[in-house]
């Protein structure tokens, strides 16, 4: 594919799916976006390296027949060892990600060229929401970090808008909260910006 071309305030794409702090007023201004956790960028790398390597080595897995059957990530991983073993890792780098953002959304692509419409439309409104600071994950670089998310969650879908640490809800739902007025209760939205509005 065509390369992407760059837009004021993107974040880089390069970093797979470590979260990447996302502040409209910095696009705004001009200033640099700051890309955090650079080093859970270098663990979801290797893991997915590993992870891929593994398929590669052993494209059957030990247990096919019940791989066969299963229909979820965790009911495979009871048949493999090594794909428990990874969704384990993969499930740890998510919890951690939401314990060390007050705000994270998990979404398919990033909030300057978002890859779904939900998530387009969840960046939206974020954006409704000048002062609040928040980061993002592509959580399609890397498919172990994608099913983790939803399994951490306990949700089914993405995007997933996380909040000093609870999940907030999808797009229906953060959509729903942001016509009512109820979102801004739950974000971190500055003094100033209610006296805005």
């Amino acid at each position: 594919p065509a390369p992407l071309s760059p837009v004021a305030g993107a974040v880089p794409e390069a970093l797979s799916w470590a979260p990447q702090t996302h502040n409209p007023q910095s696009a705004l201004l001009g200033g640099p976006v700051v890309v955090l956790g650079v080093c859970v960028a270098a663990c979801a790398t290797a893991l997915g390296m590993w992870y891929w390597g593994l398929r590669k080595a052993s494209p059957v897995p030990p247990n096919a027949s019940t791989w066969a059957m299963a229909s979820t990530v965790e009911e495979m991983a009871e048949a493999d060892p090594r794909l428990a073993q990874a969704l384990a890792k993969a499930k740890g780098m998510v919890s951690k990600a939401i314990a060390d953002h007050p705000v994270i959304v998990f979404m398919k692509g990033v909030p300057s060229q978002p890859q779904c419409g939900y998530s387009a439309g969840l960046v939206e409104v974020m954006n409704s929401y000048p002062s609040v600071k928040w980061v993002s994950c592509n959580v399609l670089q890397d498919d172990m970090i994608r099913e983790a998310v939803k399994i951490v969650g306990d949700w089914p879908t993405l995007p997933q808008l996380y909040v000093n640490g609870e999940l907030i809800g999808g797009y229906d739902i953060v959509t729903d909260m942001h016509k009512t007025g109820e979102l801004k209760g739950v974000l971190p939205v500055t003094k100033k910006e209610e006296a805005a509005e």
